[in-house]
């Protein structure tokens, strides 16, 4: 073999044999009180700051609990990229973590409670953070590349839309 053909095939190698996506993780937006309330008129315009933010970034799944703070933050997103919104449970968080790890094809988007982002991640051996009840604006990007031998992940923290209130 020559260098000529060696090199694209060496490059062929190291371009199949990584990858990488990014798990997107927010709190619902602002909620009404009550019994499974709904959104606030500011939660409201928060589900629309979080599809502008998503709407670039190759989001190919949009996960959310069910209840009616959560679907309604992802809603705007997924009616603009055409995705439904699967739906998981905290009793079956462990096997959506495990089904969150296998993903490798596209972005994903998670729309969960301040409890549960703590322990999502966790689960990806990331610093868990803290999120008060009025923090809404947090974005967490969780960054995996896989390459031939090893999974890197690192938690990127940064915000959205309107900021929060403060404590």
């Amino acid at each position: 073999m020559t260098m000529k053909t060696l090199l694209p095939a060496i490059l062929l190698l190291l371009l199949t044999g990584c990858s990488s996506i990014n798990i997107y993780i927010v709190r619902h937006a602002e909620k009404q009180t009550g019994n499974n309330p709904h959104l606030t008129a500011a939660g409201q315009q928060r589900a629309l700051a979080l599809c502008d933010t998503m709407r670039s970034k190759s989001i190919g799944f949009i996960f959310s609990t069910d209840s009616n703070r959560t679907q309604e933050t992802a809603r705007p997103t997924a009616n603009f990229l055409h995705l439904a919104v699967t739906r998981y449970s905290f009793d079956t968080l462990p096997r959506f973590v495990t089904r969150l790890k296998k993903i490798w094809s596209d972005n994903v988007l998670v729309v969960t409670h301040s409890t549960t982002i703590t322990d999502i991640l966790r689960a990806f051996n990331v610093t868990p953070v803290q999120v008060n009840d009025n923090d809404f604006d947090n974005l967490f990007i969780i960054h995996r590349q896989k390459t031939v031998n090893s999974i890197t992940t690192t938690l990127i923290r940064t915000t959205y839309g309107a900021p929060s209130p403060p404590p």
